[in-house]
């Protein structure tokens, strides 16, 4: 597929540098530069910026027949976007809010693709999203209904209770905040449910990775605000996270 698409082909050379970032020692000469007076970190940068110019040309003209390119051009720019998370400076610590915001983007894309290809079982899109049905499904998240285990999250701060919360308070939260975190927390529990179930890794992962893609814009509006319940729900994910961190474009991220 990288041969028929610039933004492809550039996203796959630029994630390999990447990889060879993390593990270049300083003094090691196997991996010698591709781009001529240019340092590695050089080379991504040329490399990331000439895919997202391409992305978004190909985005400008999307159809059945390049769906699963792009698809999976942007599958590849979101696991960027986790390296370039696990390697962010916390001191002095801000959410991760362009982090969330540009995977959350993709958010249209999947549903996009899905409906192009659903009926098309032959496709990468396809394959994918039948394996990980948060991408499609009209309600999200699926899964459990309930968040028993994480309801001192939702509920700390009504009224009577010792904590105080006046400035986020369960009870005068309008309808989308109460949703974002509701709809958050159920994600998070739904997560913690298929790891006690011992479902595939694979699918965990992968529901792991899409947090960012299918919790509510609002919720993300809130962590950029510094809500606390926000940052606290935020620290759940990433302890979850911490089961991916042999992937190498994780590592430490939850941590």
């Amino acid at each position: 597929m990288a041969l028929k698409s610039k933004a492809l082909l550039y996203s796959m050379f630029a994630i390999a540098t990447l990889y060879q970032m993390k593990h270049k020692d300083e003094d090691d000469s196997d991996y010698p530069g591709l781009l001529d007076g240019c340092s590695m970190e050089d080379e991504h940068e040329i490399y990331a910026r000439l895919a997202f110019r391409c992305h978004r040309m190909e985005l400008s003209q999307v159809s059945p027949e390049n769906i699963d390119i792009i698809f999976t051009t942007a599958n590849t720019m979101r696991l960027m976007a986790f390296v370039n998370l696990s390697e962010r400076s916390l001191e002095p610590y801000c959410p991760p809010i362009e982090w969330l915001r540009m995977v959350k983007s993709h958010c249209q894309l999947y549903r996009m693709a899905w409906r192009l290809v659903k009926n098309d079982p032959s496709t990468q899109t396809a394959r994918l999203a039948r394996t990980t049905p948060i991408v499609w499904q009209p309600h999200l998240p699926i899964g459990s209904n309930e968040i028993s285990r994480l309801n001192h999250i939702l509920y700390a701060g009504h009224k009577g209770t010792t904590i105080d919360a006046d400035d986020d308070s369960p009870d005068e939260w309008d309808t989308k905040t109460r949703e974002a975190y509701s709809l958050t927390l159920k994600y998070i529990c739904d997560a913690l449910q298929s790891i006690q179930r011992q479902e595939s890794f694979g699918s965990i992962a992968r529901n792991l990775m899409l947090f960012p893609v299918v919790i509510p814009e609002q919720f993300i509006s809130l962590v950029d605000s510094c809500k606390p319940r926000a940052l606290v729900i935020l620290a759940h994910y990433f302890a979850l996270l911490a089961l991916l961190q042999r992937f190498w474009y994780i590592g430490d991220t939850g941590s």
